[in-house]
């Protein structure tokens, strides 16, 4: 489990997988994650330059907590435990990370009882 303080100061609680706890586990315990003032605005702006700089990647610290919500939309957890791990008060803000995905859409129809989607594009439709 970790406790991650969220805004207007409310923590919450957010259990971690086997894979996460591992490699928590393996970091040494010095650098950008633990160290005094972590919350300060320059760490994170630090850490935000490095990985901007060394992957070329518009990075910002959002879009790992983007990518959590989106995988976790993506494997099937429903949306009120999404937005329970995310903080958020409204569901309508976590709906805002749930963006589908054509397989999404296909495997969602194909849910159907004797339904399979079929690959129709709009240029077929006008053509016949």
């Amino acid at each position: 489990m970790i406790v991650v303080r969220g805004k207007g100061g409310k923590t919450r609680t957010i259990p971690l997988n086997a894979g996460a706890q591992a490699l928590l586990e393996r970091l040494p315990r010095h650098g950008v994650f633990d160290v005094p003032y972590r919350d300060s605005v320059s760490v994170l702006r630090r850490v935000t330059e490095t990985v901007k700089r060394q992957t070329g990647i518009p990075f910002h610290l959002h879009l790992l907590r983007h990518a959590f919500a989106s995988r976790l939309l993506a494997a099937g957890v429903d949306i009120v435990t999404v937005s329970s791990l995310l903080g958020h008060g409204a569901r309508m803000t976590t709906l805002l990370f749930a963006h589908s995905s054509i397989d999404q859409m296909r495997k969602a129809v194909d849910t159907l009882p004797g339904h399979r989607a079929m690959n129709v594009s709009p240029e077929s439709r006008l053509r016949s």
